[in-house]
């Protein structure tokens, strides 16, 4: 056929329809297994718990303490520390200094100024 990468192989085959049964035998509501969650038998017997996601919550206070500006194409990103490692401080988000990188970048790769937004 032509294509840049090889074909599937019988693996590739067999992980992508396990993956289509596990995406058919799970609710996109609540994620559990269909046969469970619409169970009538399981009725009342169901408990919702509170998780606390703490890579969530470290990006919320990144942006409660630095706000959410960002500029285009621009990511936060996670990382987990090791045991006993303390948090730095990542400067936090500069505006300025993330619009100089930003234009160096450009120039560096030749691409064309963008126009001035007035920001």
């Amino acid at each position: 056929m032509g294509l840049p990468w090889k074909r599937w192989g019988e693996t590739d085959i067999m992980l992508a329809l396990a993956w289509e049964q596990y995406e058919d035998e799970t609710c996109p509501v609540c994620g559990e297994w269909i046969v469970e969650c619409r169970d009538e038998l399981t009725d009342g017997r169901w408990q919702v718990e509170t998780v606390t996601d703490f890579a969530q919550a470290a990006l919320d206070d990144y942006r409660e303490q630095y706000g959410s500006e960002a500029m285009s194409g621009q990511l936060l990103a996670l990382t987990l520390l090791k045991d006993g490692e303390a948090p730095r401080d990542g400067g936090g988000y500069d505006p300025e200094r993330a619009r100089a990188a930003y234009a160096q970048m450009r120039e560096r790769l030749g691409l064309p100024d963008e126009p001035d937004d007035g920001a």
